[in-house]
Parts: structure tokens; sequence; C-alpha cells
């Protein structure tokens, strides 16, 4: 891939992640994803994006069953960094929001987690659009 195509290439998918110029048209990109499986099964997903927009963690349990989790979104811009953070429970599937958060420069990096209930297989998504 020349580096032309490369360089369009990254500047299509910083546009995604941030929902530029799509506004509520834009699909959701699922951005990380991580799984487990076993008694109370715990999966962590993470993802680095420049100028996040909208967010989401996805949550899914095979059985369906009651999960708890958190997600938490650190963005830094030069010399500072902030950071916002939430726990959540509920049965599986799961969609919770990330609020929106940081600044036009800023570099965020977003984890989700979430751990079952009982035993099965968990699966952690965060998605942007």
């Amino acid at each position: 891939m020349t580096a032309g195509r490369l360089s369009a290439l990254g500047g299509c998918c910083a546009c995604v992640l941030c929902g530029c110029g799509g506004g509520s048209h834009a699909k959701a990109v699922v951005i990380a994803q991580r799984s487990a499986r076993g008694l109370h099964a715990s999966a962590v997903a993470s993802a680095t994006a420049a100028q996040p927009g909208s967010m989401v963690v996805r949550i899914t349990a095979a059985p369906e069953q009651r999960v708890s989790g958190s997600w938490a979104l650190t963005c830094r811009q030069s010399t500072s960094s902030s950071r916002d953070a939430d726990d959540f429970a509920g049965r599986a599937p799961l969609t919770v929001a990330i609020r929106p958060f940081g600044s036009p420069g800023d570099t965020c990096t977003v984890v989700g987690t979430a751990r079952l209930a009982r035993s099965g297989r968990v699966k952690v998504e965060l998605l942007a659009g």
C-alpha cells in the first residue's frame, strides 16, 4: 500500500472514529472487542481514538445472564489529562453509552470491562460512531 493510500485510509478512519461530517448518519463501528469464557468470566477491551465522538460499550453473554462492568475514558492534550468513568450492571445483552468527553486535539483511551454472574461466555465491544 502506498503512503498516499495509507494516509487517506487513516483520514477516513479518523472521520469514522470522531463522527466528523456524518452527524447522526454515521454507523457505529467496532473499534475493539474481547471475549472470555468460564465461571465468572471477565473481559476487558480497550482502544485509542483521536477526538472520539459518541461511543458505547456493548456486552453480550451466552447464556444470557446478569453482568456487571465499567467503562473509563481518559483524554490527553499536550500537558494535561482528564478522566471520566462509570460502573454498570444489568442483564445481557446490554449497551451502555459512554458520556461524551474530550476536546479537539485530544487523544483518548477508552476501556470497557464486563464480568459474568455465572458460568458462560462474555463479549465486550467498544463502538464509535
